[in-house]
């Protein structure tokens, strides 16, 4: 047994991202104490406080979500579909998910420049 005082921040990140069979991309809202990652091996997006409690399902039953990127100004998340070839967003909750992009080939990675509005994979 671990006596989590003991254990730094960053051993405790790493040891519940290692708990998970796969993790793609983690991004940080931290205006909102919380982090966001895509789970290819469930086929989900997952959040949870930034100490690593209360994990919490967003969005599931996805093919292949890899890459994830927040707009937490606008409550949104973006992420990537591998397995479906598509770029998709939804709430910060996970709700009114909607395809962005579709026909893609393989989009792993995603990036927001919010300023000039726009997205790059």
């Amino acid at each position: 047994m671990h006596d989590l005082k003991l254990i730094s921040q960053k051993k405790l990140w790493a040891g519940l991202l290692a708990a998970l069979l796969v993790v793609a991309h983690v991004d940080a809202g931290l205006a909102q104490s919380k982090m966001y990652w895509t789970d290819p091996g469930y086929a989900r997006i997952q959040r949870a406080n930034l100490d690593g409690s209360v994990v919490e399902d967003i969005v599931i039953g996805l093919s292949f979500p890899y890459g994830i990127a927040l707009d937490l100004a606008a409550g949104k998340m973006y992420w990537t579909d591998v397995g479906t070839d598509k770029i998709q967003r939804a709430n910060l909750d996970g709700s009114s998910l909607e395809d962005l992009v579709t026909g893609l080939s393989a989009p792993y990675g995603i990036a927001l420049d919010l300023a000039a509005g726009k997205m790059y994979w």
